[in-house]
């Protein structure tokens, strides 16, 4: 069992813009145990699919925080298995992805500007194994206030360890 992202194939990632006007669709890539995905997006409509390059099952479980909640504070209730009332506002969506496959279906959801948005894989890999996120499979979304989508970067964000 892999405890880490180190030796993961390098993987494709890409914004790319949906069929509808103004509308995108990102790729998130899960491995073992960490997600790459862009750190910032620009608000408005997005559709996530899911990618699982790993060899266990992930999901993609999205939340919007709080304002002024942080990812760091989202995954410390998740580690002292405590509720996230307290820095999640609701949560957006989860999609799951088998070892190898990507998802055939879409999360689909109009981010809001000036808002972050945790993103995690709650599975283990037994009844006695940590949770994936326990493991550093986190990451965050921040959705500014004007990021316009024509000059939109595309920074990847490797899960991060507390």
């Amino acid at each position: 069992m892999l405890v880490g992202v180190a030796g993961a194939a390098a993987v494709l990632k890409s914004i790319i813009p949906a069929s509808k006007p103004g509308a995108r669709e990102v790729e998130v890539v899960a491995m073992d145990y960490a997600f790459q995905l862009p750190r910032e997006l620009p608000g408005g409509r997005t559709g996530f699919r899911f990618r699982n390059t790993g060899k266990v099952a992930h999901e993609l479980h999205i939340a919007l925080l709080k304002p002024g909640a942080t990812i760091e504070q989202y995954v410390q209730l998740r580690r002292d298995r405590k509720p996230t009332d307290s820095v999640v506002e609701a949560p957006v969506g989860i999609l799951f992805a088998l070892p190898g496959k990507l998802t055939s279906s879409r999360l689909v959801t109009d981010l809001l500007a000036g808002r972050d948005y945790a993103v995690e894989c709650a599975l283990r890999d037994s009844a006695t194994a940590p949770r994936h996120v326990e493991m550093g499979m986190y990451s965050a979304i921040h959705v500014p206030f004007e990021l316009i989508p024509s000059l939109e970067r595309t920074t990847l964000s490797s899960s991060r360890r507390l």
